[in-house]
């Protein structure tokens, strides 16, 4: 445990692991380890994927229609608002969960199936629930807001502009305090001082990116909720300013 520790020092949340390791209950190590092994799956490869894929899919899915005026087709149609909101939501859920959920899932049942015996589904029976809540409070938001920033807009290019402007000032503006924090205490900035300091932490919810991460800590129970309360109420408020926003704007042409 503690050579491992060593490397993996400035990853979120690996010193619990570190002390699951040290325990004598198997079913302890199991859960401890495969709870974080799937929350840093989530937390990096797959967050860093679906910025770039939502980027790619969801700027457009709503400023084309705008632009042509294809709401007054739509609704000459049994299609009501909030189905016509909820179709465009899916088109990049789906892609998401398709490159979240199902390798997480699959990553799952191959770990089950070249286990020793079949106990280790009485340590992990809950990792596929916390993977499913995962994705949850992953593809909400993130689809919600890149939606909500298509309908602003007549031009795909604007849209897909501010989802990165999005994502890269609130990750520059936190990774900015974090600096400032390091030199101020003497540490790395990937410290844990410097982690948990109470700027570091209160500015966290500027940042996109942070506030999934905080959130999904939570989900995968390494985190209490009085720690990650003002990330989870950033993605509450993100998700229903942004579908406020979506109905309005998919009402406009129908009111004109």
């Amino acid at each position: 445990a503690e050579v491992i520790g060593n490397g993996l020092s400035g990853i979120p949340q690996a010193d619990k692991v570190l002390e699951a390791m040290k325990s004598d209950d198997k079913h302890v190590i199991r859960r401890e380890i495969w709870r974080w092994l799937l929350m840093t799956f989530f937390r990096y490869p797959q967050a860093l994927l679906i910025i770039f894929l939502i980027g790619a899919i969801a700027p457009s899915l709503i400023a084309r229609d705008v632009r042509s005026r294809a709401f007054l087709l739509y609704f000459s149609k049994p299609i009501g608002r909030l189905e016509y909101i909820f179709g465009k939501f899916m088109t990049p859920a789906i892609f998401m969960a398709a490159v979240t959920t199902l390798p997480a899932l699959a990553l799952f049942m191959l770990a089950v199936l070249v286990s020793p015996d079949l106990t280790v589904l009485y340590s992990t029976w809950d990792i596929p629930l916390r993977i499913i809540a995962a994705t949850v409070a992953l593809v909400v938001p993130t689809c919600l807001l890149a939606l909500a920033l298509s309908s602003l807009t007549q031009e795909s290019r604007f849209a897909n502009f501010s989802w990165f402007a999005v994502w890269l000032l609130g990750q520059g503006a936190h990774f900015a305090v974090r600096i400032a924090t390091a030199i101020r205490v003497g540490d790395s900035p990937f410290s844990a001082e410097v982690s948990n300091s109470a700027s570091v932490r209160g500015w966290s919810a500027v940042s996109l990116y942070n506030c999934l991460g905080e959130v999904q800590a939570f989900i995968f129970g390494f985190e209490p909720l009085s720690e990650v309360w003002i990330g989870m109420t950033m993605l509450i408020v993100i998700s229903c300013v942004s579908t406020f926003i979506l109905y309005r704007r998919v009402s406009s042409p129908i009111s004109a």
